[in-house]
Protein backbone atom coordinates (compact mmCIF):
# COMPACT_ATOMS: atom_id res chain seq x y z
CA UNK A 1 0.00 0.00 0.00
CA UNK A 2 1.42 3.37 -1.04
CA UNK A 3 0.98 6.05 1.57
CA UNK A 4 1.92 9.70 1.98
CA UNK A 5 2.21 11.61 5.21
CA UNK A 6 -0.66 13.83 4.06
CA UNK A 7 -2.93 10.78 4.11
CA UNK A 8 -2.51 10.19 7.83
CA UNK A 9 -5.44 10.83 10.15
CA UNK A 10 -5.03 14.26 11.66
CA UNK A 11 -1.89 16.24 12.19
CA UNK A 12 0.17 14.64 14.95
CA UNK A 13 1.70 17.00 17.42
CA UNK A 14 5.44 17.62 17.06
CA UNK A 15 7.41 14.80 18.60
CA UNK A 16 4.47 12.33 18.54
CA UNK A 17 3.40 9.88 15.86
CA UNK A 18 1.27 6.78 16.37
CA UNK A 19 3.11 3.56 15.56
CA UNK A 20 0.17 2.15 13.62
CA UNK A 21 0.10 5.02 11.09
CA UNK A 22 2.65 3.46 8.74
CA UNK A 23 2.44 -0.15 9.87
CA UNK A 24 0.97 -1.50 6.61
CA UNK A 25 2.68 0.94 4.22
CA UNK A 26 4.86 -0.53 1.47
CA UNK A 27 5.65 2.85 -0.11
CA UNK A 28 6.05 5.96 2.00
CA UNK A 29 6.14 9.40 0.34
CA UNK A 30 6.86 12.66 2.16
CA UNK A 31 5.61 15.34 -0.30
CA UNK A 32 6.58 18.97 -0.65
CA UNK A 33 5.40 21.10 2.23
CA UNK A 34 5.59 18.34 4.82
CA UNK A 35 8.54 18.97 7.11
CA UNK A 36 9.65 15.77 8.79
CA UNK A 37 11.29 17.61 11.64
CA UNK A 38 7.83 18.52 12.91
CA UNK A 39 7.09 14.88 13.62
CA UNK A 40 8.53 12.24 15.87
CA UNK A 41 12.24 11.56 15.78
CA UNK A 42 11.62 7.90 15.30
CA UNK A 43 15.07 6.67 16.21
CA UNK A 44 16.48 3.65 14.42
CA UNK A 45 14.59 1.03 16.43
CA UNK A 46 11.28 2.90 16.55
CA UNK A 47 11.11 3.52 12.80
CA UNK A 48 12.11 -0.02 11.85
CA UNK A 49 9.45 -1.45 14.16
CA UNK A 50 6.88 0.98 12.81
CA UNK A 51 7.37 0.07 9.11
CA UNK A 52 7.90 -3.69 8.83
CA UNK A 53 6.51 -3.86 5.27
CA UNK A 54 8.17 -0.78 3.79
CA UNK A 55 9.71 -1.21 0.34
CA UNK A 56 10.17 2.36 -0.88
CA UNK A 57 10.85 5.67 0.86
CA UNK A 58 10.56 8.96 -1.05
CA UNK A 59 11.35 12.40 0.37
CA UNK A 60 10.42 15.26 -1.95
CA UNK A 61 10.91 18.37 0.15
CA UNK A 62 14.48 19.63 -0.19
CA UNK A 63 13.94 21.87 2.84
CA UNK A 64 13.65 18.91 5.19
CA UNK A 65 16.05 18.95 8.14
CA UNK A 66 16.72 15.64 9.89
CA UNK A 67 18.85 14.72 12.88
CA UNK A 68 21.78 12.37 12.48
CA UNK A 69 20.88 8.70 12.04
CA UNK A 70 17.17 9.51 11.53
CA UNK A 71 16.61 6.50 9.24
CA UNK A 72 19.53 4.43 10.46
CA UNK A 73 19.14 0.68 9.78
CA UNK A 74 15.91 1.33 7.86
CA UNK A 75 14.46 -1.87 6.31
CA UNK A 76 13.64 -0.77 2.76
CA UNK A 77 14.40 -1.60 -0.88
CA UNK A 78 14.50 1.84 -2.53
CA UNK A 79 15.28 5.35 -1.29
CA UNK A 80 14.77 8.65 -3.12
CA UNK A 81 16.04 11.72 -1.30
CA UNK A 82 17.04 15.29 -2.27
CA UNK A 83 20.72 16.19 -2.22
CA UNK A 84 20.02 19.10 0.14
CA UNK A 85 18.57 16.75 2.74
CA UNK A 86 21.61 14.51 2.92
CA UNK A 87 23.96 17.51 3.12
CA UNK A 88 22.30 18.71 6.33
CA UNK A 89 22.83 15.57 8.38
CA UNK A 90 25.17 12.68 9.16
CA UNK A 91 24.71 8.89 9.01
CA UNK A 92 21.16 9.50 7.79
CA UNK A 93 20.55 6.07 6.21
CA UNK A 94 23.54 4.25 7.66
CA UNK A 95 23.08 0.48 7.67
CA UNK A 96 19.89 0.60 5.61
CA UNK A 97 18.93 -2.49 3.60
CA UNK A 98 18.19 -0.43 0.45
CA UNK A 99 19.30 -1.93 -2.88
CA UNK A 100 18.73 1.22 -4.93
CA UNK A 101 19.29 4.89 -4.08
CA UNK A 102 18.39 7.98 -6.09
CA UNK A 103 19.67 11.40 -5.04
CA UNK A 104 17.62 14.17 -6.60
CA UNK A 105 18.64 17.75 -7.21
CA UNK A 106 16.78 20.60 -5.58
CA UNK A 107 19.19 23.40 -6.42
CA UNK A 108 21.47 23.69 -3.40
CA UNK A 109 23.25 21.95 -0.56
CA UNK A 110 26.74 22.03 0.93
CA UNK A 111 28.48 18.66 1.19
CA UNK A 112 31.08 20.02 3.62
CA UNK A 113 28.86 19.25 6.60
CA UNK A 114 27.66 15.82 5.51
CA UNK A 115 29.11 12.45 6.45
CA UNK A 116 28.34 8.74 6.04
CA UNK A 117 24.78 9.06 4.78
CA UNK A 118 24.64 5.57 3.22
CA UNK A 119 27.63 4.11 5.01
CA UNK A 120 27.62 0.32 5.44
CA UNK A 121 24.45 -0.23 3.43
CA UNK A 122 25.43 -3.82 2.73
CA UNK A 123 22.69 -4.55 0.16
CA UNK A 124 23.09 -1.40 -1.91
CA UNK A 125 23.75 -2.26 -5.59
CA UNK A 126 23.12 0.90 -7.61
CA UNK A 127 23.15 4.66 -7.11
CA UNK A 128 21.75 7.35 -9.40
CA UNK A 129 22.65 10.99 -8.82
CA UNK A 130 20.68 13.60 -10.75
CA UNK A 131 22.34 16.33 -12.79
CA UNK A 132 22.78 19.54 -10.83
CA UNK A 133 24.30 17.88 -7.77
CA UNK A 134 27.76 19.36 -7.21
CA UNK A 135 29.55 16.88 -4.91
CA UNK A 136 29.49 13.42 -3.37
CA UNK A 137 29.77 13.91 0.42
CA UNK A 138 32.40 12.47 2.77
CA UNK A 139 32.15 8.69 3.28
CA UNK A 140 28.72 8.81 1.66
CA UNK A 141 28.89 5.22 0.39
CA UNK A 142 31.71 3.92 2.53
CA UNK A 143 31.83 0.13 2.73
CA UNK A 144 28.77 -0.54 0.59
CA UNK A 145 30.18 -3.90 -0.34
CA UNK A 146 27.62 -4.86 -3.03
CA UNK A 147 27.59 -1.51 -4.81
CA UNK A 148 28.44 -2.19 -8.47
CA UNK A 149 27.16 0.79 -10.39
CA UNK A 150 27.01 4.52 -9.72
CA UNK A 151 25.78 7.21 -12.12
CA UNK A 152 27.59 10.47 -11.39
CA UNK A 153 26.44 13.44 -13.52
CA UNK A 154 28.64 15.99 -15.27
CA UNK A 155 27.65 18.62 -12.69
CA UNK A 156 29.68 16.89 -9.98
CA UNK A 157 33.07 18.55 -9.49
CA UNK A 158 34.09 17.04 -6.13
CA UNK A 159 34.26 13.44 -4.92
CA UNK A 160 34.84 13.95 -1.22
CA UNK A 161 37.01 12.03 1.22
CA UNK A 162 36.18 8.34 1.48
CA UNK A 163 33.07 8.68 -0.70
CA UNK A 164 33.36 5.14 -2.14
CA UNK A 165 36.07 3.69 0.07
CA UNK A 166 35.95 -0.11 0.45
CA UNK A 167 33.19 -0.54 -2.12
CA UNK A 168 34.76 -3.85 -3.13
CA UNK A 169 32.24 -4.64 -5.91
CA UNK A 170 32.33 -1.25 -7.68
CA UNK A 171 33.11 -1.86 -11.36
CA UNK A 172 33.57 1.72 -12.56
CA UNK A 173 34.67 4.84 -10.68
CA UNK A 174 32.19 6.80 -12.83
CA UNK A 175 34.32 9.95 -12.84
CA UNK A 176 32.61 12.67 -14.92
CA UNK A 177 34.74 15.01 -17.08
CA UNK A 178 34.25 18.07 -14.86
CA UNK A 179 35.59 16.53 -11.65
CA UNK A 180 38.36 18.69 -10.22
CA UNK A 181 38.90 17.09 -6.80
CA UNK A 182 39.03 13.42 -5.85
CA UNK A 183 39.37 13.37 -2.08
CA UNK A 184 41.66 11.36 0.16
CA UNK A 185 40.84 7.63 0.25
CA UNK A 186 37.86 8.30 -2.06
CA UNK A 187 38.13 4.90 -3.79
CA UNK A 188 40.53 3.10 -1.47
CA UNK A 189 40.10 -0.68 -1.46
CA UNK A 190 37.74 -0.79 -4.47
CA UNK A 191 38.96 -4.22 -5.50
CA UNK A 192 36.76 -4.63 -8.59
CA UNK A 193 38.06 -1.55 -10.40
CA UNK A 194 40.24 -2.56 -13.35
CA UNK A 195 40.75 0.79 -15.06
CA UNK A 196 40.66 4.43 -13.93
CA UNK A 197 40.85 7.53 -16.11
CA UNK A 198 41.39 10.78 -14.20
CA UNK A 199 39.84 13.79 -16.02
CA UNK A 200 42.04 16.64 -17.21
CA UNK A 201 43.14 18.95 -14.42
CA UNK A 202 41.70 16.86 -11.59
CA UNK A 203 43.63 16.56 -8.31
CA UNK A 204 43.84 13.04 -6.89
CA UNK A 205 43.99 13.01 -3.10
CA UNK A 206 46.18 11.02 -0.75
CA UNK A 207 45.52 7.24 -0.86
CA UNK A 208 42.60 7.90 -3.22
CA UNK A 209 42.95 4.59 -5.09
CA UNK A 210 45.38 2.69 -2.89
CA UNK A 211 44.87 -1.01 -2.20
CA UNK A 212 42.71 -1.55 -5.29
CA UNK A 213 43.74 -5.15 -5.74
CA UNK A 214 42.64 -5.63 -9.38
CA UNK A 215 43.36 -2.19 -10.79
CA UNK A 216 45.37 -2.70 -14.01
CA UNK A 217 45.42 0.57 -15.93
CA UNK A 218 45.52 4.21 -14.90
CA UNK A 219 45.43 7.40 -16.95
CA UNK A 220 46.26 10.54 -14.97
CA UNK A 221 45.90 14.07 -16.29
CA UNK A 222 46.31 16.14 -13.14
CA UNK A 223 48.03 16.22 -9.78
CA UNK A 224 48.64 12.88 -8.04
CA UNK A 225 48.61 12.88 -4.23
CA UNK A 226 50.79 10.93 -1.82
CA UNK A 227 50.18 7.15 -1.96
CA UNK A 228 47.35 7.76 -4.43
CA UNK A 229 47.80 4.41 -6.22
CA UNK A 230 50.06 2.65 -3.74
CA UNK A 231 49.76 -1.06 -3.00
CA UNK A 232 47.91 -1.88 -6.24
CA UNK A 233 49.67 -5.18 -6.99
CA UNK A 234 48.20 -5.76 -10.46
CA UNK A 235 48.69 -2.27 -11.84
CA UNK A 236 50.45 -2.81 -15.18
CA UNK A 237 50.11 0.43 -17.09
CA UNK A 238 50.30 4.08 -16.02
CA UNK A 239 49.98 6.93 -18.51
CA UNK A 240 50.27 10.64 -17.83
CA UNK A 241 48.35 13.24 -19.84
CA UNK A 242 49.47 16.74 -20.82
CA UNK A 243 48.03 18.29 -17.64
CA UNK A 244 49.96 16.01 -15.29
CA UNK A 245 52.30 18.23 -13.27
CA UNK A 246 52.96 16.70 -9.86
CA UNK A 247 53.38 13.09 -8.68
CA UNK A 248 53.10 12.67 -4.91
CA UNK A 249 55.34 10.83 -2.50
CA UNK A 250 55.07 7.02 -2.83
CA UNK A 251 52.18 7.58 -5.22
CA UNK A 252 52.79 4.20 -6.88
CA UNK A 253 54.62 2.48 -4.03
CA UNK A 254 54.80 -1.32 -4.10
CA UNK A 255 52.94 -1.67 -7.40
CA UNK A 256 54.73 -4.90 -8.19
CA UNK A 257 52.97 -5.48 -11.51
CA UNK A 258 54.18 -2.17 -12.95
CA UNK A 259 57.12 -3.04 -15.21
CA UNK A 260 57.64 0.18 -17.12
CA UNK A 261 56.78 3.86 -16.77
CA UNK A 262 57.24 6.98 -18.88
CA UNK A 263 57.54 10.36 -17.12
CA UNK A 264 56.57 13.00 -19.69
CA UNK A 265 58.33 16.27 -20.39
CA UNK A 266 55.57 18.40 -18.87
CA UNK A 267 56.00 17.07 -15.34
CA UNK A 268 57.20 19.70 -12.86
CA UNK A 269 57.74 17.63 -9.73
CA UNK A 270 58.13 13.97 -8.80
CA UNK A 271 58.04 13.73 -5.02
CA UNK A 272 59.80 11.48 -2.54
CA UNK A 273 60.02 7.82 -3.54
CA UNK A 274 57.12 8.11 -5.99
CA UNK A 275 57.60 4.55 -7.30
CA UNK A 276 59.09 3.03 -4.15
CA UNK A 277 59.31 -0.76 -4.33
CA UNK A 278 57.48 -1.00 -7.67
CA UNK A 279 58.28 -3.86 -10.05
CA UNK A 280 59.82 -1.52 -12.63
CA UNK A 281 62.28 -2.97 -15.12
CA UNK A 282 62.56 0.03 -17.42
CA UNK A 283 61.77 3.72 -17.06
CA UNK A 284 61.77 6.59 -19.50
CA UNK A 285 62.45 10.02 -17.98
CA UNK A 286 61.64 12.87 -20.36
CA UNK A 287 60.99 15.48 -17.66
CA UNK A 288 63.79 17.74 -16.45
CA UNK A 289 66.24 16.95 -13.68
CA UNK A 290 64.65 19.61 -11.45
CA UNK A 291 61.62 17.34 -11.08
CA UNK A 292 63.69 15.26 -8.68
CA UNK A 293 65.86 17.84 -6.90
CA UNK A 294 63.24 19.84 -5.00
CA UNK A 295 63.48 17.22 -2.24
CA UNK A 296 66.98 17.32 -0.83
CA UNK A 297 69.23 15.78 -2.01
CA UNK A 298 66.77 14.20 -4.44
CA UNK A 299 63.36 12.57 -4.40
CA UNK A 300 64.83 9.14 -5.27
CA UNK A 301 61.72 8.17 -7.25
CA UNK A 302 62.82 4.58 -7.97
CA UNK A 303 64.13 3.67 -4.55
CA UNK A 304 63.88 -0.04 -3.75
CA UNK A 305 62.91 -0.87 -7.36
CA UNK A 306 65.20 -3.86 -7.26
CA UNK A 307 64.18 -5.22 -10.67
CA UNK A 308 65.21 -2.06 -12.51
CA UNK A 309 67.54 -2.74 -15.44
CA UNK A 310 67.44 0.38 -17.59
CA UNK A 311 66.56 4.05 -17.21
CA UNK A 312 66.40 6.22 -20.34
CA UNK A 313 66.98 9.92 -19.78
CA UNK A 314 67.21 13.08 -21.86
CA UNK A 315 70.64 14.30 -22.90
CA UNK A 316 70.47 17.33 -20.59
CA UNK A 317 70.82 15.17 -17.46
CA UNK A 318 74.26 15.91 -16.02
CA UNK A 319 76.86 13.66 -14.44
CA UNK A 320 78.03 10.11 -14.76
CA UNK A 321 76.08 6.93 -14.18
CA UNK A 322 76.68 6.86 -10.44
CA UNK A 323 75.41 10.39 -9.91
CA UNK A 324 72.20 9.54 -11.76
CA UNK A 325 71.90 6.25 -9.88
CA UNK A 326 71.89 8.26 -6.65
CA UNK A 327 69.48 10.81 -8.12
CA UNK A 328 66.96 8.07 -8.93
CA UNK A 329 67.51 6.13 -5.70
CA UNK A 330 68.91 3.04 -7.44
CA UNK A 331 71.99 2.41 -5.34
CA UNK A 332 70.75 -1.07 -4.39
CA UNK A 333 71.06 -2.12 -8.07
CA UNK A 334 73.78 0.26 -9.23
CA UNK A 335 75.99 -2.50 -10.61
CA UNK A 336 73.37 -4.00 -12.92
CA UNK A 337 71.29 -0.98 -13.90
CA UNK A 338 72.07 0.96 -17.06
CA UNK A 339 71.44 4.69 -17.47
CA UNK A 340 70.98 5.45 -21.17
CA UNK A 341 70.97 8.97 -22.54
CA UNK A 342 69.03 9.57 -25.70
CA UNK A 343 67.21 12.50 -27.24
CA UNK A 344 63.53 12.59 -28.03
CA UNK A 345 62.40 9.19 -26.82
CA UNK A 346 58.80 8.21 -27.51
CA UNK A 347 56.68 5.11 -27.18
CA UNK A 348 57.42 2.46 -29.75
CA UNK A 349 54.61 0.89 -31.79
CA UNK A 350 55.32 -2.23 -29.73
CA UNK A 351 54.14 -0.68 -26.47
CA UNK A 352 51.13 -3.00 -26.60
CA UNK A 353 53.60 -5.67 -25.54
CA UNK A 354 52.83 -4.60 -21.98
CA UNK A 355 49.58 -6.52 -22.38
CA UNK A 356 51.67 -9.68 -22.62
CA UNK A 357 53.42 -8.88 -19.35
CA UNK A 358 56.55 -7.56 -21.08
CA UNK A 359 58.08 -4.18 -20.44
CA UNK A 360 57.31 -2.18 -23.60
CA UNK A 361 59.98 -0.71 -25.81
CA UNK A 362 60.96 2.80 -26.69
CA UNK A 363 61.81 4.20 -30.08
CA UNK A 364 64.45 6.81 -30.90
CA UNK A 365 63.95 8.76 -34.13
CA UNK A 366 61.84 5.93 -35.54
CA UNK A 367 64.83 3.59 -35.76
CA UNK A 368 65.29 1.75 -32.50
CA UNK A 369 62.98 -0.45 -30.42
CA UNK A 370 64.13 -1.56 -26.99
CA UNK A 371 62.34 -4.60 -25.60
CA UNK A 372 63.03 -5.94 -22.14
CA UNK A 373 61.94 -9.50 -21.38
CA UNK A 374 63.50 -9.61 -17.93
CA UNK A 375 63.21 -13.08 -16.49
CA UNK A 376 59.93 -13.94 -18.20
CA UNK A 377 61.34 -15.35 -21.43
CA UNK A 378 59.45 -15.40 -24.69
CA UNK A 379 56.70 -17.84 -25.64
CA UNK A 380 55.31 -18.30 -29.13
CA UNK A 381 52.25 -16.12 -28.59
CA UNK A 382 54.40 -13.26 -27.37
CA UNK A 383 56.81 -13.80 -30.27
CA UNK A 384 53.91 -13.43 -32.73
CA UNK A 385 52.81 -10.21 -31.01
CA UNK A 386 56.34 -8.87 -31.19
CA UNK A 387 56.65 -9.78 -34.85
CA UNK A 388 53.49 -7.82 -35.64
CA UNK A 389 54.75 -4.78 -33.75
CA UNK A 390 58.06 -4.86 -35.59
CA UNK A 391 56.32 -5.22 -38.96
CA UNK A 392 54.33 -2.04 -38.26
CA UNK A 393 57.47 -0.17 -37.34
CA UNK A 394 59.05 -0.42 -40.81
CA UNK A 395 61.74 -2.37 -42.61
CA UNK A 396 64.78 -0.63 -41.20
CA UNK A 397 63.89 -0.81 -37.49
CA UNK A 398 66.62 -1.92 -35.15
CA UNK A 399 65.66 -4.08 -32.18
CA UNK A 400 67.59 -4.27 -28.93
CA UNK A 401 66.67 -7.15 -26.63
CA UNK A 402 67.70 -6.54 -23.04
CA UNK A 403 68.43 -9.38 -20.65
CA UNK A 404 68.16 -12.02 -23.37
CA UNK A 405 69.33 -15.58 -22.87
CA UNK A 406 69.68 -18.58 -25.18
CA UNK A 407 66.00 -19.51 -24.81
CA UNK A 408 64.88 -16.07 -25.91
CA UNK A 409 67.33 -15.96 -28.79
CA UNK A 410 66.13 -19.32 -30.05
CA UNK A 411 62.54 -18.12 -30.02
CA UNK A 412 63.56 -14.99 -31.90
CA UNK A 413 65.35 -16.92 -34.63
CA UNK A 414 62.04 -17.62 -36.39
CA UNK A 415 61.01 -13.95 -36.56
CA UNK A 416 61.59 -13.13 -40.22
CA UNK A 417 60.46 -9.52 -39.70
CA UNK A 418 63.50 -8.70 -37.57
CA UNK A 419 65.80 -6.88 -39.98
CA UNK A 420 68.55 -6.18 -37.48
CA UNK A 421 69.13 -7.86 -34.14
CA UNK A 422 71.31 -6.27 -31.48
CA UNK A 423 72.10 -7.82 -28.13
CA UNK A 424 72.36 -5.46 -25.17
CA UNK A 425 74.30 -3.28 -24.63
CA UNK A 426 73.33 -1.57 -27.89
CA UNK A 427 75.79 -0.18 -30.37
CA UNK A 428 77.03 3.35 -29.71
CA UNK A 429 75.53 4.66 -32.92
CA UNK A 430 72.08 3.55 -31.73
CA UNK A 431 72.09 4.87 -28.17
CA UNK A 432 74.67 6.14 -25.76
CA UNK A 433 75.21 4.35 -22.45
CA UNK A 434 76.52 6.45 -19.59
Amino acid sequence: MAQTLAQTNGDPAPGVIPAEVFHDATELVFPDGIRLERFARFGEDRFCQTTPNLRKLVINDSGTVLPGGYFKNLQVKEITVPYEVITRSVNLFRGSTAKRVKITNGGGGNADFSFGQFMECMNLESVEIENGVSAVPDSCFYKCEKLKRVEIPDSVTVINKGAFSDCVSLLDAGLPPNVRTIGDVAYRGCDSLSEVSIPAGADVGSHAFCNCQNLERVFVDGKVGDNAFAECPNLRRVEFGPNARDIGGQAFANCKGLKTVSLPEGLERVRKEAFYGAGLVTAKVACGETCFTRDWPSSEPFRNCNDMQSVYVANDFEGDKYRLVRLFGLRSVQEKVSIVKEGDWSWAPGCALADAGIAPGFMADGKLMLVDFGEKGLDQGTADLLAGAIAKAGDDIGVVFIGTDNTVLKALSDLSDVKKLLIYPPKKDASKAV
